[in-house]
C-alpha cells in the first residue's frame, strides 16, 4: 500500500489532474443523474440488469432494495469506465510518448493514475449513497432518530463492501486495459470480462439440462443441487451477482439455495486476493510498455487469445446435444471466424485456427457424453435416495383435451421417513414403467404426473412422467393400491 502514498510533486500533479480533466468529472455527474433518475423511475434495463445477475427482488420498490440495486451498479459502472479514461493515453503513440515523458518515475505514475481512479470511485459511491439517503430520508433518518443504530450500521457497513468490491473490480478491469493496445478493445474486453461468468452460467445450465434430458426418464424436471452448485460458481466468478446476493440477504435476511454468509464473504476474499495480483501485474506490465504497440492489435494471452476459444467453448457446450455436428455448430463456426478476424484486424487462414475450433467441438461433445455416461459423476438420480429427501409431493393431473372423467386423480405428501420410503418405492415403479417407452412420441399424451422433492439441505428435486390412455389401466391400478397404504388421497370434484 506504500506504493498509494504520494510526493510532493506527485500530489501536485493529482491536484492538477483533477482540474484539468473536466470532462471525467462531467461523466461521473451524467452517470449520477442518470442512476438518480432510474431511483425515481426504475428503468426496464435496469430490472434487466438485475434478473442476469442472479435476479430481481420480489420488494425491488422498497426503498433499501432499490437504493442499494443502483448503488452497486453505479459502482460496477465507474469500476468498467475509470480504467478506460484513465489509461486511455496508452492507445494513441502521441498520448503515450507525452505522459511517458512527464518528469515522474514510470511505476509511479501507474500508481498515480491508479489512485486517482480509486479517489473517484470511492468518494462518488458515497456521494451517491447520500443522495439515495436523502431521497429514502423519511425511512433512513427515522431509523437514526428513533435509536435504530445497528440498522444503520448495517447499511453503512453493506455499502462499504460493495466499495471494496468495486475496488477489486476497477483493479482487475486496470489490468486488462494495461493489456489492451486500442480503445476499442479495451472496451470489449470489459464487456466480455463482465458477461463472461455469465456465458458460463447459462451455457453450463443449458449442457446440464440436455444430459438431464439424455440421462433421465423423466421427461422434464429440475434438480436444484446442481443449479445451486453453478450458482455458488458464477458468484466466484462475478462481482455484480456477489452484489446482489449481498442486497438479497440484506432485504429478505436469509439466503436460498446453497448460498451461506460464510461462502459470500469466502467469494469476497477470492476477489481481494485476484486484485492484489491484478495491481502487481499492472504495475509491473505498465514498466514493459512501448509506444510502438500503440494502436496495434491486442495479443495479449488473457484477451482475444484466450477469451475467444472460450467463450466459442461455453456456445458449443450449450447447444451440444447428442449429434456432434449440427446447425447450430455450423453457426458457432462462422462466428468463430468472425471473431478471430475482428481480433487480427485482417482475414487470414491459419493451421492453428482450423485445428482449434474441431478440438473444442469435439471436446464439448466428449464432455456432453462424459456427463451423461456417468449421469454427472454420480450425482444425477432418476429417483432420489430416502435419507437425503426432507418431503415428498406427488401429483397426478390429466390432459385438459382428454377425458377426465375415466380415472379419478390423487394427491399426496409427507414428511414421515417411512412414507418418504414409501414413496420412492413408488416412484421407482412408475419410472420403470415411463422408460418402456421413453423414446416415442408424447403426441398423444393424456396423464402427467410429477414426484417433488424436497432434500434436506433444502434443495428441490422434481420430476415427471407423461404417460398414454392404454397405460392407465395399469397406473390405476397402482394408485389403488397406494391409496389403500393412505400414501396419496382421492381429490373429490
Amino acid at each position: 500500500m506504500k506504493q498509494l502514498l504520494l510526493s510532493k510533486s506527485e500530489a501536485v500533479y493529482v491536484k492538477h489532474y483533477f482540474q484539468k480533466e473536466t470532462r471525467l468529472g462531467a461523466a461521473v455527474l451524467i452517470i449520477l443523474g442518470l442512476l438518480v433518475l432510474g431511483y425515481i423511475l426504475p428503468s426496464p434495463i435496469l430490472y434487466f440488469g438485475l434478473s442476469l445477475f442472479g435476479g430481481t427482488f420480489d420488494i425491488f420498490g422498497d426503498t433499501d432494495s432499490g437504493n442499494l440495486s443502483l448503488v452497486f451498479l453505479a459502482i460496477c459502472i465507474l469500476a468498467y469506465v475509470l480504467p478506460l479514461y484513465l489509461f486511455r493515453f496508452l492507445m494513441s503513440r502521441s498520448g503515450n510518448d507525452l505522459y511517458l515523458s512527464l518528469p515522474i518515475e514510470r511505476k509511479r505514475l501507474f500508481y498515480v493514475h491508479y489512485l486517482i481512479g480509486l479517489i473517484y470511485l470511492v468518494s462518488v459511491s458515497f456521494f451517491l449513497l447520500i443522495i439515495f439517503c436523502m431521497f429514502s430520508g423519511i425511512d433512513i433518518f427515522s431509523k437514526i432518530i428513533g435509536g435504530y443504530f445497528p440498522a444503520i450500521m448495517i447499511y453503512f457497513l453493506l455499502n462499504c463492501g460493495f466499495i471494496l468490491l468495486g475496488c477489486c473490480l476497477y483493479t482487475f478491469f486496470t489490468y486488462i486495459i494495461i493489456r489492451c493496445h486500442t480503445l476499442l478493445d479495451g472496451i470489449i474486453m470489459g464487456i466480455i470480462y463482465t458477461v463472461l461468468p455469465l456465458f458460463f452460467y447459462y451455457a453450463a445450465s443449458a449442457l446440464c439440462e440436455h444430459v438431464i434430458n439424455d440421462t433421465l426418464v423423466s421427461v422434464a424436471g429440475n434438480d436444484d443441487t446442481i443449479e445451486g452448485f453453478l450458482d455458488l460458481l458464477v458468484a466466484a466468478l462475478s462481482i455484480p451477482w456477489q452484489m446482489n446476493l449481498w442486497i438479497k440477504l440484506y432485504c429478505y435476511h436469509e439466503l436460498t439455495g446453497v448460498y451461506t454468509l460464510e461462502l459470500l464473504i469466502l467469494c469476497g476474499i477470492v476477489w481481494l486476493i485476484i486484485a492484489a495480483v491484478c495491481l502487481n501485474g499492472a504495475a509491473k506490465r505498465f514498466m514493459r510498455i512501448r509506444s510502438e504497440q500503440s494502436g496495434q492489435t491486442t495479443s495479449a494471452f488473457i484477451t482475444y487469445p484466450l477469451l475467444i476459444p472460450l467463450i466459442t467453448f461455453f456456445l458449443l457446450i450449450g447447444f451440444q446435444e447428442e449429434a456432434p455436428i449440427s446447425i447450430a455448430t455450423a453457426a458457432i463456426a462462422v462466428c468463430y471466424l468472425l471473431a478471430d478476424f475482428f481480433a487480427e484486424r485482417k482475414i487470414r487462414f491459419s493451421l492453428k485456427r482450423l485445428v482449434l475450433f474441431p478440438a473444442l467441438a469435439l471436446s464439448s461433445y466428449l464432455l456432453f457424453m462424459m456427463l451423461s455416461s456417468t449421469q454427472m459423476f454420480g450425482t444425477l438420480q432418476e429417483v432420489p435416495s430416502a435419507e437425503q429427501v426432507e418431503s415428498v409431493v406427488f401429483g397426478i393431473t390429466q390432459d385438459y383435451q382428454g377425458d377426465t372423467n375415466h380415472y379419478p386423480s390423487y394427491t399426496g405428501q409427507s414428511s414421515d421417513p417411512q412414507k418418504i420410503a414409501s414413496f420412492i418405492d413408488c416412484h421407482r415403479q412408475l419410472a420403470a414403467l415411463a422408460k418402456q417407452h421413453n423414446s416415442e412420441s408424447y403426441s398423444g399424451w393424456r396423464y402427467y404426473i410429477s414426484f417433488t422433492y424436497t432434500t434436506k439441505n433444502h434443495q428441490n428435486i422434481e420430476r415427471m412422467y407423461l404417460f398414454r390412455e392404454q397405460d392407465m389401466e395399469h397406473i390405476n391400478t397402482l394408485l389403488k393400491e397406494w391409496h389403500k397404504q393412505a400414501l396419496i388421497q382421492k381429490i373429490t370434484e
